[in-house]
């Protein structure tokens, strides 16, 4: 027979998972949750897979814009789970890779950046 303890903690626990969900699932985040969640990105294992707001704060992107892009493509690789959408933190971290250009000045890629100040220097 369950004591009352047990049925409160266990009650708690659903709060607390209902609480998380909710949070998980929700569009818009403070400034200090943003952070957290992209906290949770970074220290996350390379093979997690992590909710679309885990992955949105970690990118610097929108949870909308992460949903327009599984529809329209160009967003990371995405990994459906019945109806839940995850993203493999290593898929995310290619997709980075392969979507951004390091520039060592702005306008200027790394790769043209020392023949421009050497051509600078010769005028």
């Amino acid at each position: 027979m369950y004591e009352l303890n047990d049925i409160a903690s266990g009650d708690e626990k659903l709060v607390s998972h209902q609480k998380k969900q909710s949070q998980q699932s929700r569009r818009h985040f403070s400034a200090a949750e943003r952070a957290a969640l992209r906290q949770e990105f970074w220290q996350a294992p390379t093979e997690a897979l992590l909710s679309r707001a885990i992955t949105a704060a970690g990118i610097g992107y929108s949870i909308g814009w992460l949903e327009w892009a599984a529809t329209h493509g160009g967003g990371p690789v995405m990994t459906k789970l019945g109806r839940t959408v995850r993203y493999r933190k290593a898929d995310v971290l290619a997709w980075i890779e392969t979507h951004s250009e390091r520039l060592a000045r702005t306008g200027a890629p790394v790769s043209s950046s020392v023949p421009a100040l050497i051509s600078h220097r010769e005028d």
